[in-house]
Parts: C-alpha cells; sequence; structure tokens
C-alpha cells in the first residue's frame, strides 16, 4: 500500500533551486517553447 493509501505525507522535501541535481535550464527552454508554440502556433519558438 502506498503512503497517500495509507494517509502518511512526505518525510523530505529536495528542492532543486540552483540545478545542481538535474540540469533544469533545459527543462524549462522546453516548457517555455511548448507555452509559446500554443500561444503563437505559426511561430518557430525553437532557439
Amino acid at each position: 500500500m502506498s503512503a497517500a493509501a495509507t494517509g502518511e505525507g512526505a518525510a523530505a522535501l529536495i528542492c532543486d533551486c540552483d540545478g545542481v541535481l538535474i540540469d533544469s535550464e533545459a527543462v524549462a527552454a522546453d516548457v517555455l517553447v511548448r507555452e509559446l508554440d500554443a500561444r503563437w502556433p505559426g511561430v518557430d519558438a525553437r532557439p
């Protein structure tokens, strides 16, 4: 049974604000491109 099913909370929260655990800049760029594509479908937003 999972922790969510038993009502237990998380024991820890890991925050990666400076990109040490993952390179979050690439992830953020992909999200930005998706959002721009959704708003302006005819414009090439890829860097």
